[in-house]
């Protein structure tokens, strides 16, 4: 059952990690993902805290639980050396027990129960802030609008413009005089550019600048490809343990004055 709500995610910290709780949705689990913030965590730890919260959340919200880890690179944890699957499944069984499963269920098993009424999700959740489908398609219909409008000034500024331009050019002669001058001087100067006799401005001499830049890495990285793509790979890693590395820090300053 898929309620009419766009629930936003509840995101904890914790010491070493911190986990991010998105309700229920249209394939009946809740999710919830651990970033593993410390570098080079050991994976049975990580499990065991897999595990932990996995309880934790599922006392809080008894309904289906998909579990995930990321490590402060951003990569989903491998754990195909000691667990069946990455993802641990959790759910309460009808006699209220937790159960927890790294591997696929059985036939004989009993599996979760995903068809929960709305009712009771709605109420579930209620600590969640969310939006409606209607009014989700509400805001989109006037991004939509706002996007329309945005374009048809856009075409409309430039037309303005020149018209204004040409009003000007057309009742007033000193302007026509200014107007015939200036394109004079725009002649004259690309003329002298052309022949490399017209001053580069601070813009173009920093243009160059970056174009033999551009041409410097090109012609290295043509010659090591291989290098190129290792430089691409420790950048955009860089880039998410720094990323995670800020969003621990702010969840701790958060907690901190909370």
């Amino acid at each position: 059952m898929k309620t009419d709500r766009n629930y936003k995610p509840k995101t904890e910290s914790r010491d070493w990690y911190f986990v991010q709780y998105y309700p229920f949705n249209f394939e009946g689990f809740s999710t919830l993902q651990l970033t593993i913030t410390i570098g080079n965590a050991i994976k049975n730890d990580v499990i065991a805290a897999m595990e932990k919260e996995a309880e934790i959340w599922l006392r809080l919200y008894p309904v289906p639980l998909l579990v995930s880890a990321f490590d402060n690179a951003e990569n989903t944890y491998d754990f195909s050396e000691i667990k069946e699957r990455n993802i641990l499944m959790g759910f309460l069984n009808t006699g209220g027990k937790i159960c927890l499963y790294w591997r696929p269920l059985k036939k004989d098993e009993e599996g979760p129960n995903k068809d929960l009424s709305k009712d009771y999700l709605d109420n579930l959740f209620s600590d969640f802030p969310f939006t409606t489908d209607a009014k989700y398609n509400a805001d989109k219909k006037i991004r939509r609008h706002q996007i329309e409008k945005g374009y048809l000034l856009l075409l409309f500024v430039p037309f303005a413009a020149a018209l204004i331009y040409e009003s000007i050019i057309y009742f007033n002669r000193l302007f026509s005089l200014l107007a015939f001058f200036y394109i004079i001087f725009k002649i004259v100067q690309k003329a002298l550019k052309f022949m490399g006799k017209w001053p580069k401005s601070k813009r173009e001499k920093e243009k160059e600048r970056v174009d033999r830049l551009k041409d410097h890495y090109y012609y290295y990285c043509d010659k090591n490809p291989e290098g190129f793509k290792k430089l691409i790979s420790e950048t955009l890693e860089k880039e998410a343990r720094e990323k995670v590395k800020k969003e621990a820090e702010s969840l701790q300053k958060n907690n901190h004055f909370s």
